[in-house]
C-alpha cells in the first residue's frame, strides 16, 4: 500500500509492482485534483535509474519519466518499462487497496495488445522487450476490441512483404510476449515455426502476423 502523505486525500492510489527472479521495482500512481500533467512538487517524483542495466517500471509524463505520478485521474496514464533480460518472464501485481472510485480499471498491454482488469486480477504475467518501451503499457478504463481479458484485440493481418519492406530490424514474439526470432532488415527467411497468431515489430510499428 501507498505509505505516502495521506492527509493530501488522494481520490485513489494504484501500486504496480513488477518482480522477476533477481529484482523487484514500483510504480505509484495517485489522484488528485490539484494536480496537473506537468511536475506537481509535493505530488510526484521523478525516476532515477541507479541501476541502468536493471529492470525498471515507471510513468511516462510530460515531464519525464515518474516513479510517483499524481494526476486527476488514471485513465490513459502511459506506462513504460525497461527489462534486464528480453528472455525473463516478469510478474506484474496490483496494489488495489485504495483504489475508491473505479468500477472499470484495465491495463492494456501494447506489445501483446492484452487487456487486464485490474479490479479483479492478482497478477499478469509477461516477457520484456528488446528495446525500452516508454508506452508498453497504457491504464484505461474502457476495454476495446476485446471479447474478454486476457486476450489479443483484432488487428489488421499483414504480409511478410510488408514487414521486410519496412526496412527495420524484425523481432517476432508469441502473443504472451516471448521473443523467438530477430531477423535481419532486407533478408528473406524460411521461417519454421507453428501456424498460429504473433506479434511482430519493426521499428516503431507493432503488428500482428496470422
Amino acid at each position: 500500500s501507498w505509505n505516502g502523505n495521506n492527509s493530501k486525500n488522494f481520490k485513489n492510489v494504484l501500486c504496480i509492482t513488477v518482480a522477476n527472479s533477481t529484482s523487484t521495482d514500483q510504480l505509484h500512481l495517485l489522484e488528485h485534483n490539484a494536480t496537473t500533467p506537468e511536475f506537481d512538487n509535493g505530488y510526484d517524483a521523478k525516476k532515477h535509474f541507479d541501476n541502468p542495466s536493471g529492470m525498471q517500471i515507471y510513468a511516462t509524463t510530460a515531464f519525464g519519466h515518474a516513479s510517483i505520478n499524481t494526476n486527476s485521474t488514471f485513465n490513459g496514464q502511459n506506462i513504460g518499462f525497461i527489462a534486464d533480460s528480453e528472455y525473463e518472464l516478469y510478474t506484474m501485481t496490483f496494489d488495489i487497496e485504495q483504489i475508491n472510485s473505479y468500477n472499470e480499471l484495465y491495463l492494456y498491454d501494447a506489445m501483446t495488445e492484452t487487456y487486464v482488469d485490474i479490479l479483479t486480477e492478482e497478477e499478469y504475467q509477461f516477457y520484456g522487450s528488446v528495446e525500452p518501451m516508454d508506452n508498453r503499457f497504457i491504464i484505461t478504463t474502457e476495454r476495446k476490441n476485446a471479447a474478454s481479458d486476457n486476450t489479443t484485440t483484432s488487428v489488421e493481418s499483414v504480409t511478410w512483404d510488408d514487414i521486410l519492406a519496412m526496412n527495420e530490424t524484425i523481432y517476432i514474439y508469441t502473443t504472451t510476449g516471448q521473443l523467438i526470432y530477430t531477423l535481419s532488415a532486407n533478408s528473406l527467411y524460411d521461417l519454421s515455426i507453428p501456424a498460429g497468431v504473433y506479434i511482430v515489430r519493426c521499428g516503431d510499428k507493432t503488428l500482428k502476423i496470422v
